[in-house]
């Protein structure tokens, strides 16, 4: 399963399905994106993360379950009023 998270978009993408999910909690800890093949994951930061943090490799998702979560009743991304 391949997974993008796109924070400023409010947007999740597993397998190529984009859905709108609220992303606020990520978008505060300075998140920008996260991808994910199934094994393994990047973290990607923004350029004003409170924390000035590299971009970083991640071993688990479990982390962003509740988003991935909130995917499966998500609208279709794009029809968000």
């Amino acid at each position: 399963m391949k997974i993008s998270i796109v924070v400023d978009d409010d947007c999740i993408l597993i397998d190529s399905v984009p859905k709108s999910v609220n992303l606020s909690e990520l978008r505060e800890i300075g998140l920008h994106a996260l991808q994910w093949d199934g094994n393994i994951g990047d973290l990607e930061w923004g350029k004003t993360s409170a924390r000035g943090r590299a971009n970083e490799t991640i071993t688990s998702i479990e982390p962003f379950q509740k988003y991935i979560d909130a995917w499966s009743t998500a609208e279709p991304y794009g029809t968000k009023s």
